[in-house]
């Protein structure tokens, strides 16, 4: 997709817990109600053979240098896009497009495995941001007792939830003053999912 933009391409990001996938579901049901258009789900990374490769070595990072998870990830989410079938084939379709995450995603929790957001940025440059990033912002200590209730919290700890928080508003700060600027909608977690994908209906349901 060169040069076009689709605005029917939605991301869902925030930290592990917060209630990224709930909400996209929702909005998803919500919007293809409302518009009547085909709307999928995309996880990133996806479900293609790159996107399980891409997914199974994260589970093993600490044996991974982060540069390479980082180009990892980079070359999935650009192959997740510009892929025969994938979310730009879909947009010019004419269907709506929810990520559950996206490019974000990379920038925030690698920053703080070292780095640097310019790095980060630069093996970016074929990537597309999501016309609408949906920022959900909330307690590290909500999310993590989620984790732990969900059997989900072995992986991850209070302290690298927060310190992933910082980094997200960190990587946000950064794109939106770059040319490859992000539109960023911060919410919190305080809503229901359920009210989170209300409001989002209405923020951005015309656009569909």
């Amino acid at each position: 997709m060169k040069n076009k933009r689709s605005t029917s391409y939605f991301a869902i990001e925030g930290i592990d817990g917060i209630g990224k996938s709930k909400c996209a579901h929702i909005l998803s049901h919500k919007l293809s109600r409302a518009s009547g258009k085909k709307v999928y789900v995309i996880h990133d990374p996806d479900s293609t053979h790159l996107g399980k490769f891409v997914d199974s070595s994260w589970n093993r990072a600490h044996m991974q240098h982060p540069a390479v998870m980082a180009l990892l990830f980079a070359a999935s989410s650009v192959h997740a896009q510009h892929r025969m079938g994938g979310i730009f084939d879909k947009l010019r379709s004419g269907a709506i497009v929810i990520g559950d995450r996206c490019a974000l995603s990379t920038y925030a929790y690698l920053v703080r495995k070292g780095m640097g957001l310019d790095w980060l940025h630069a093996i970016h440059y074929k990537y597309t941001f999501p016309d609408h990033t949906i920022f959900i912002q909330g307690s590290p200590h909500i999310a993590f007792s989620r984790l732990y209730r969900a059997k989900r919290a072995r992986n991850c700890t209070l302290s690298q939830l927060d310190q992933i928080t910082k980094q997200y508003l960190k990587a946000i700060n950064y794109l939106v003053k770059k040319k490859k600027s992000i539109e960023v909608m911060r919410v919190r977690d305080t809503d229901s999912p359920d009210e989170i994908a209300n409001r989002l209906l209405v923020s951005f349901g015309h656009l569909c």
